[in-house]
């Protein structure tokens, strides 16, 4: 990982999941099956795919999935990230909300250089409908 920031930015309107944007280290490796499995640490999730590119949307599509769970069944985006140890930040120039979790020694600064990148941007109102949201017509 090239740098050690791990965010998230939650956009909302008019209290309704618009976007989520998360930068975070993974990890994976080859399994016997032959399949690529990725630990994600920081939303407490493990995925798979048959190769990279697979692999890069199995970790998009469980981020996605953390999202719409998160709204669906727990207290919204933010409020699980921060029962999972991340903390807010200074809200963006268009109040979005920022979340970010730090390392907490050196040592732990030094593995996140090992994990792999990610960024993911989601448009969310995609999955309004999945949200049971009131969209007016």
């Amino acid at each position: 990982m090239k740098s050690n920031t791990i965010s998230a930015e939650i956009a909302r309107q008019d209290g309704r999941l618009i976007s989520a944007s998360i930068i975070m280290p993974t990890w994976h490796h080859r399994a016997e099956d032959g399949k690529l499995y990725a630990q994600i640490p920081f939303l407490g999730l493990e995925t798979y795919g048959r190769n990279e590119e697979r692999l890069n949307e199995a970790i998009k599509e469980a981020f996605i999935c953390f999202c719409l769970l998160s709204e669906r069944s727990g207290r919204g985006v933010e409020e699980e990230l921060i029962a999972m140890g991340w903390q807010l930040d200074e809200p963006t120039s268009e109040g979005h909300a920022v979340l970010v979790a730090k390392p907490a020694d050196e040592l732990y600064d030094r593995v996140l250089q090992t994990g792999d990148e990610r960024a993911y941007l989601v448009d969310m109102t995609a999955y309004h409908d999945q949200l049971n949201y009131l969209v007016a017509a």
